[in-house]
């Protein structure tokens, strides 16, 4: 799990909001990114009906992943099926539970749409 510094801020329209506050570089097909410092995320956004089962409590396991889905999301430097596959198994591998990741995984394809064309 990589660690990072951040910063929790509270939006009173978005919930929660984390801002980077240090870069998080990673590879991609290859090709090295730089989520930049200073970059905000709404963490692990899960729909109100799939709190009891996925909590979108922000954890170590789940922090990076979705701050880098987000920025993926934003920049668009994949489609969005690999941003979404990629997520899923980053948070496995963060010990996410296999259950949630595949919950994840419906949420994201069938949720993330309006902010992909956000």
């Amino acid at each position: 799990m990589t660690k990072i510094s951040c910063q929790i801020l509270f939006d009173k329209e978005q919930g929660t909001l984390i801002r980077t506050l240090e870069p998080i570089p990673f590879e991609l097909d290859g090709k090295q990114y730089v989520v930049p410092a200073g970059f905000i995320s709404d963490g692990m956004s899960v729909p109100r009906l799939f709190w009891t089962m996925i909590s979108p409590t922000i954890n170590a396991a789940t922090l990076v992943p979705s701050i880098k889905h987000d920025w993926i999301y934003k920049e668009h430097i994949c489609s969005r099926l690999v941003a979404d596959v990629l997520y899923v198994a980053e948070l496995e591998a963060n010990g996410f539970p296999k259950w949630k990741c595949v919950l994840t995984y419906i949420g994201v394809t069938f949720g993330g749409g309006r902010h992909w064309n956000d």
